[in-house]
């Protein structure tokens, strides 16, 4: 049983802005919305100066993805735990 609405095949476009969402969402406007609401926080903490200055601009989308993907995993597992109880 999915307990999660942050359960998700996460893949984020070169923008950061799209994810695909599990099939079980259908047309959840209100998940959509919170899930690109949350890409956009974590692309704001991701652009510090240290990262925008590290890297070049293809080089920074591709950090910039892989910490998106691992940040919203994370957030998932953390939301998983707490229903859980764990």
């Amino acid at each position: 049983m999915n307990t999660s609405i942050f359960s998700a095949a996460m893949s984020v476009d070169s923008n950061g802005l799209l994810v695909t969402l599990d099939p079980e969402m259908g047309n959840n406007l209100r998940a959509k919305r919170g899930i690109r609401a949350l890409v956009k926080i974590y692309k704001n903490i991701f652009r510090i100066p240290e990262n925008l200055n590290h890297y070049s601009e293809k080089g920074h989308r591709a950090a910039e993805s892989k910490f998106l993907k691992y940040a919203l995993e994370q957030r998932r597992i953390e939301n998983e735990e707490e229903l859980l109880g764990e």
